[in-house]
């Protein structure tokens, strides 16, 4: 990749987006001069970057596209409740990122096994 108008896709994993619309990842992609790629937010807590990692993972090896830029972040400290100490200190702030390209090589993602559960949410709130 040489250039920002070389990303095909940006996928951003957040809970904590500063607004519902448009998706975090097309904000990322107009402050990156992204302006060939296409983006969408992926809203699954603590497990989303790896969903996010498997998908565009999954976009690199169709042969679709070349450049995938992966995205995790969350500013949980601006929507926890700090009065409940049994959950407050569980979460934080943090931010990363990746660029995903195809591998002629042996590197790479060489599996992923996903599953979700949805039990015990009661905890979480």
């Amino acid at each position: 990749m040489e250039a920002p108008t070389d990303i095909d896709c940006i996928i951003c994993a957040t809970v904590t987006p500063d607004m519902v619309f448009p998706a975090t990842a097309n904000i990322i992609a107009d402050k990156l001069g992204a302006t060939n790629a296409w983006g969408f937010d992926l809203s699954a807590a603590c497990s989303g970057f790896l969903y996010a990692l498997t998908s565009g993972a999954m976009y690199i090896e169709s042969g679709r596209y070349k450049n995938v830029i992966v995205v995790g972040v969350d500013k949980m400290s601006a929507i926890i409740d700090y009065t409940d100490r049994a959950t407050c200190i569980i979460f934080g702030d943090g931010a990363g990122a990746v660029l995903l390209q195809p591998s002629t090589d042996e590197t790479g993602i060489k599996d992923s096994i996903l599953k979700s559960d949805g039990s015990g949410r009661q905890y979480l709130h």
